[in-house]
């Protein structure tokens, strides 16, 4: 059994949060982190978790999100392959995690006649090993405009809005 808390930075729990559970691999036998694979995950409504029948003699890392909060891996950060890893060999209590509250971007969409409602707004993570922007989030203003999105781990973003959405 691998086993932990997520918690925030006066070591609170954290609730309402998932964590995954991944494998991680070193194809070069360099203690560099190459790749990684989904293996499981939990939802946590105390920040609490744990995973069964994780197998020994491989390595794995976790990655804790929660609403409110920047996406951690165990370690800090939000790079899988550089979160710190873990070898089960019996049943293992990690560290916590330690998680930090996310940033939001918020404003107005305006065109000439005054607020744009009804505009898609998305937020496009840029992936510089991929050179690649993945869409994070998407919603429509309101009426009056208004938009307001958390911002989900560090790294570099862009807005994307779009009056015409398929």
């Amino acid at each position: 059994q691998v086993s932990g808390t997520a918690t925030d930075s006066g070591g609170a729990p954290v609730s309402d949060t998932d964590v995954v559970l991944y494998r991680l691999y070193d194809y070069d036998d360099d203690d560099v982190y190459d790749d990684y694979d989904y293996i499981d995950d939990v939802y946590t409504d105390d920040g609490t978790y744990s995973f069964e029948g994780v197998r020994g003699n491989r390595t794995y890392t976790v990655v804790a999100s929660a609403p409110g909060y920047t996406r951690t891996v165990l370690g800090g950060g939000n790079d899988i392959l550089a979160g710190t890893p873990f070898t089960p060999t019996a049943d293992v209590a990690l560290d916590p995690i330690l998680m930090t509250r996310a940033s939001t971007v918020s404003g107005t969409v305006s065109g000439v006649d005054g607020p744009a409602g009804g505009v898609y707004v998305e937020l496009m993570r840029w992936d510089p090993f991929d050179e690649y922007f993945y869409g994070e989030d998407g919603f429509y203003t309101g009426d009056d405009g208004a938009y307001s999105v958390t911002i989900p781990a560090a790294g570099d973003y862009t807005l994307y809005l779009s009056l015409i959405h398929i």
